[in-house]
Protein backbone atom coordinates (compact mmCIF):
# COMPACT_ATOMS: atom_id res chain seq x y z
CA UNK A 1 0.00 0.00 0.00
CA UNK A 2 1.70 3.45 -0.63
CA UNK A 3 2.66 5.75 2.12
CA UNK A 4 0.20 8.35 1.56
CA UNK A 5 -2.73 5.79 1.53
CA UNK A 6 -1.39 3.99 4.68
CA UNK A 7 -1.67 7.49 6.49
CA UNK A 8 -5.16 8.29 5.25
CA UNK A 9 -5.92 4.87 6.27
CA UNK A 10 -4.19 5.43 10.10
CA UNK A 11 -5.67 8.96 10.33
CA UNK A 12 -9.04 8.03 9.71
CA UNK A 13 -9.20 4.75 11.75
CA UNK A 14 -7.51 7.38 15.16
CA UNK A 15 -9.97 10.14 13.86
CA UNK A 16 -12.75 7.74 14.97
CA UNK A 17 -10.40 6.30 17.92
CA UNK A 18 -10.46 8.98 19.77
CA UNK A 19 -14.02 9.89 19.40
CA UNK A 20 -14.76 6.82 20.81
CA UNK A 21 -12.37 7.14 23.49
CA UNK A 22 -13.37 11.25 24.28
CA UNK A 23 -16.77 9.97 24.20
CA UNK A 24 -15.94 6.40 26.61
CA UNK A 25 -14.12 8.96 28.80
CA UNK A 26 -16.57 11.27 29.32
CA UNK A 27 -19.29 8.66 30.70
CA UNK A 28 -16.76 7.76 33.08
CA UNK A 29 -15.51 11.13 33.59
CA UNK A 30 -19.20 12.48 34.37
CA UNK A 31 -19.55 9.40 37.26
CA UNK A 32 -16.26 11.44 38.85
CA UNK A 33 -17.47 14.85 38.31
CA UNK A 34 -14.83 17.39 37.86
CA UNK A 35 -15.37 20.87 37.56
CA UNK A 36 -14.46 20.32 33.67
CA UNK A 37 -16.60 17.93 33.20
CA UNK A 38 -19.72 19.82 35.46
CA UNK A 39 -19.51 22.86 33.21
CA UNK A 40 -17.90 25.09 36.41
CA UNK A 41 -14.83 25.59 33.86
CA UNK A 42 -14.58 25.98 30.50
CA UNK A 43 -11.38 24.01 28.82
CA UNK A 44 -9.63 27.27 27.99
CA UNK A 45 -10.12 27.97 31.69
CA UNK A 46 -8.93 24.33 32.72
CA UNK A 47 -5.84 24.99 30.37
CA UNK A 48 -5.09 27.89 32.20
CA UNK A 49 -5.29 26.49 35.71
CA UNK A 50 -3.40 23.50 34.70
CA UNK A 51 -0.50 25.81 33.30
CA UNK A 52 -0.62 27.95 36.65
CA UNK A 53 -0.37 24.79 38.66
CA UNK A 54 2.63 23.40 36.61
CA UNK A 55 4.49 26.96 36.19
CA UNK A 56 3.54 29.21 38.85
CA UNK A 57 2.92 32.51 39.40
CA UNK A 58 2.94 33.93 35.39
CA UNK A 59 2.70 37.22 33.77
CA UNK A 60 -0.13 38.02 31.35
CA UNK A 61 1.62 37.98 27.86
CA UNK A 62 3.13 34.39 29.06
CA UNK A 63 -0.14 32.69 29.82
CA UNK A 64 -0.98 34.26 26.26
CA UNK A 65 1.78 33.12 24.43
CA UNK A 66 1.73 29.70 26.32
CA UNK A 67 -2.13 29.41 25.17
CA UNK A 68 -1.48 30.70 21.88
CA UNK A 69 -4.13 33.80 21.87
CA UNK A 70 -3.91 37.64 21.99
CA UNK A 71 -3.17 39.39 25.31
CA UNK A 72 -6.48 40.64 25.19
CA UNK A 73 -8.43 37.17 25.23
CA UNK A 74 -6.05 35.93 27.80
CA UNK A 75 -7.32 39.42 29.97
CA UNK A 76 -11.00 38.28 29.26
CA UNK A 77 -10.11 34.57 30.22
CA UNK A 78 -7.77 35.73 33.61
CA UNK A 79 -10.79 38.44 34.37
CA UNK A 80 -13.34 35.54 34.27
CA UNK A 81 -11.13 33.36 36.62
CA UNK A 82 -10.65 35.98 39.55
CA UNK A 83 -14.44 36.40 40.09
CA UNK A 84 -14.87 32.87 40.12
CA UNK A 85 -12.09 32.97 42.82
CA UNK A 86 -9.70 30.63 41.12
CA UNK A 87 -6.91 32.94 40.47
CA UNK A 88 -5.83 36.13 41.49
CA UNK A 89 -3.86 39.46 40.01
CA UNK A 90 -0.73 40.21 41.81
CA UNK A 91 1.10 43.35 40.78
CA UNK A 92 4.80 43.98 40.29
CA UNK A 93 6.14 45.76 43.81
CA UNK A 94 8.74 48.00 41.50
CA UNK A 95 6.90 47.94 38.18
CA UNK A 96 2.76 48.16 38.81
CA UNK A 97 2.61 47.79 35.48
CA UNK A 98 3.55 44.60 35.31
CA UNK A 99 1.04 42.13 36.84
CA UNK A 100 1.17 38.31 37.11
CA UNK A 101 -1.47 35.54 37.89
CA UNK A 102 -1.28 33.43 40.47
CA UNK A 103 -3.60 30.08 41.57
CA UNK A 104 -6.08 31.14 44.43
CA UNK A 105 -6.53 27.86 47.45
CA UNK A 106 -9.69 27.60 45.38
CA UNK A 107 -7.79 27.21 42.08
CA UNK A 108 -5.63 24.70 43.02
CA UNK A 109 -8.29 22.42 44.72
CA UNK A 110 -10.12 23.12 40.95
CA UNK A 111 -6.83 21.57 39.49
CA UNK A 112 -5.88 18.93 41.49
CA UNK A 113 -9.47 17.30 41.44
CA UNK A 114 -9.23 17.49 37.95
CA UNK A 115 -6.10 16.04 37.61
CA UNK A 116 -6.47 13.17 40.09
CA UNK A 117 -9.71 11.85 38.36
CA UNK A 118 -7.96 12.33 34.78
CA UNK A 119 -5.35 10.30 36.10
CA UNK A 120 -7.89 7.44 37.65
CA UNK A 121 -9.28 7.66 33.93
CA UNK A 122 -6.34 6.93 32.35
CA UNK A 123 -5.72 4.55 35.23
CA UNK A 124 -9.07 2.85 34.39
CA UNK A 125 -8.54 2.97 30.51
CA UNK A 126 -4.73 1.79 30.33
CA UNK A 127 -5.15 -1.20 33.44
CA UNK A 128 -5.77 -3.81 30.95
CA UNK A 129 -2.67 -3.42 29.11
CA UNK A 130 0.47 -5.19 29.36
CA UNK A 131 3.54 -2.63 31.25
CA UNK A 132 5.49 -3.26 27.32
CA UNK A 133 2.04 -2.01 25.39
CA UNK A 134 1.93 0.82 27.81
CA UNK A 135 5.57 1.85 27.64
CA UNK A 136 5.45 1.97 23.65
CA UNK A 137 2.09 3.83 23.59
CA UNK A 138 4.13 5.94 26.14
CA UNK A 139 7.34 6.32 24.05
CA UNK A 140 4.76 6.92 20.86
CA UNK A 141 2.99 9.93 22.21
CA UNK A 142 6.41 11.30 23.66
CA UNK A 143 7.44 11.31 20.01
CA UNK A 144 4.24 12.97 18.71
CA UNK A 145 4.57 15.38 21.48
CA UNK A 146 8.21 16.03 19.91
CA UNK A 147 7.12 16.59 16.54
CA UNK A 148 4.86 18.72 17.60
CA UNK A 149 6.96 20.94 19.48
CA UNK A 150 9.62 21.46 16.55
CA UNK A 151 6.52 22.32 14.04
CA UNK A 152 5.42 24.93 16.61
CA UNK A 153 9.28 26.52 16.27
Amino acid sequence: MPKESQIKQFSQELTESISYIQRMARILLRERSDALIQGKVTMPQYLSLELLSNHGVLKMKDIAKALNISLPAATGLVNRLVKMKLVERVYDQEDRRVIFVELTSEGKKTTDETKLARRKIIEEMFGGITDEEREIYIRIIRKVKSNLNEKAK
